[in-house]
């Protein structure tokens, strides 16, 4: 939200409102947030700065585990005091089941991938990013043929949570 370039739109998921991801806030300028973020339309969750309440306050679209969960977490029973940001942010909330459809969603037989490719061939992958970057310079975009998708998450950072990449950074931090 903060980021002085081009805003890409942003999707946070809420598995479990229970971590809050609560730091003091002297974090921002750790992590390079500017003060008008600290505040009650902000990242600001009693006295401390919560990252869960940053990703639901900016997250263009918020989706929860399931339906059920994502109607759950606005009522202040379930809502761990972001109930009422949750309700004022309804319009974004979206609950999705966990898994997917891949009769429908598979890119070794979607009609709409220019080179399909499954686990067992993956060269249609490496053909299609070729493809989508000649879509962008059709568009009048630069070609960056460097240009990369960044991973993230949040998380706790454990093997139990399925964290196994992001555990071992915890030690080098």
């Amino acid at each position: 939200h903060f980021w002085p370039g081009s805003r890409a739109k942003t999707v946070f998921t809420i598995h479990n409102l229970q971590y809050l991801g609560m730091f003091p806030p002297w974090v921002m300028e750790q992590i390079d947030l500017p003060g008008e973020a600290y505040g009650m339309d902000g990242v600001e969750f009693h006295g401390q700065v919560s990252f869960l309440k940053a990703g639901i306050f900016y997250g263009d679209a918020i989706t929860a585990v399931s339906p059920t969960y994502a109607h759950e977490i606005m009522s202040p029973a379930l809502g761990n005091g972001l109930d009422g940001l949750l309700r004022h942010r309804g319009h974004a909330v979206h609950g999705i089941l966990n898994g997917i459809d891949d009769e429908v969603w598979n890119p070794a037989t979607d009609p709409l991938i220019e080179h399909p490719y499954s686990t067992a061939d993956m060269s249609g992958k490496a053909s299609n990013k070729v493809a989508l970057q000649r879509i962008d310079v059709a568009e009048g975009h630069r070609p960056d043929r460097r240009r990369r998708g960044t991973p993230g998450t949040i998380g706790r950072p454990d093997r139990r949570s399925g964290n196994r990449r992001t555990a071992p950074a915890r030690h080098a931090a």
